[in-house]
């Protein structure tokens, strides 16, 4: 068969919607194929269901599936398993689940057939890939506690956020997303709101203001807000646009109670870093009756960003 008429069955399979293995190709930002992609959204619904186990099995197997047939050879497999540093009877629980889950099906001829990317979000209740990283190191960074630590914080995208809203986002405790967080030395930035009024005021701001912390900071009344911590690994963004999502976008609906759809509904305070998008975002919202305030970066020292009310 040619190029072309293979070109042709592509664009027919993607005018149809079917969930190929084909379509899980990433979009084209730079090569990650040299190590295992990790997708942080769904390796955290996996965490939340149970089925951490059969994730990871089926992360290996996508690894080796560089075609996108939807099939791969056991033997190769096992191999990458104990390369990874699997125990024997870790690994062959997590194929088991694998089976359970329905990400592995069996094949013919000692091979497997396994689930695509847009199935599996499906059945892990993802509607939205945000983003995704390169796969942990070898070891404990894939079999032990350390991989659910490096999962965590690679959601961290370098934005203030609490760590009440994350354990509502991710189901982890705040106690232990502490813990993950200083398990793979995430880096953490304090942010500080600057307000316009005084030091003189800081007693009537504590009285009658309503924030939660007071203090003064340069000659003017502060308050702080969320911290924001940086990604652990090298995560790359995916646009809503690649093709996985807008299977998932048009093809399954709204998931109810899913990570993408938290996420987007929690957001109430917007950080820019530029001011004039900021001043334009606030406008905006204000047309729009939309609550919530708006900020930008003033500055920034060392660990600490201060910021200003747009």
């Amino acid at each position: 068969m040619t190029k072309r008429n293979d070109s042709i069955i592509t664009q027919s399979k993607e005018r149809n919607g079917e969930f190929t293995n084909a379509d899980d190709r990433m979009p084209p930002r730079g090569s990650l194929m040299n190590s295992i992609r990790v997708y942080p959204d769904l390796a955290l619904a996996s965490i939340r269901l149970h089925v951490t186990g059969a994730f990871r099995a089926w992360t290996l197997a996508k690894h080796l599936d560089t075609d996108g047939r939807g099939w791969i050879e056991r033997v190769k497999l096992d191999a990458l398993a104990a390369e990874m540093g699997v125990k024997k009877r870790t690994w062959q629980y997590w194929v088991e689940q694998a089976y359970k889950t329905g990400y592995f099906m069996p094949s013919h001829s000692g091979g497997i057939r396994l689930l695509s990317l847009a199935k599996v979000a499906t059945l892990l209740g993802v509607e939205r890939i945000h983003r995704r990283t390169k796969a942990l190191e070898k070891g404990d960074a894939f079999t032990g506690q350390l991989w659910r630590a490096s999962v965590f914080a690679s959601t961290h995208n370098g934005k203030p956020i609490s760590r009440k809203t994350l354990r509502e986002l991710t189901g982890i405790s705040q106690r232990t997303q502490a813990r993950y967080d200083k398990r793979v030395k995430t880096k953490r930035t304090i942010n500080i709101y600057i307000t316009d009024k005084p030091a003189s005021d800081l007693p009537g701001a504590i009285e009658y203001g309503g924030e939660a912390t007071n203090f003064a900071y340069k000659g003017k009344v502060a308050h702080r807000r969320p911290d924001s911590r940086a990604a652990y690994g090298e995560p790359e963004t995916v646009s809503k646009r690649w093709r996985i999502n807008e299977l998932l976008s048009a093809n399954l609906g709204i998931i109810p109670n899913s990570l993408a759809t938290q996420r987007d509904n929690s957001l109430r305070v917007i950080f820019i870093q530029n001011q004039k998008k900021a001043e334009k975002a606030a406008r905006r919202n204000g047309a729009k009756d939309v609550l919530g305030d708006v900020f930008y970066q003033a500055a920034s020292t060392g660990n600490v960003k201060e910021w200003k009310k747009a």
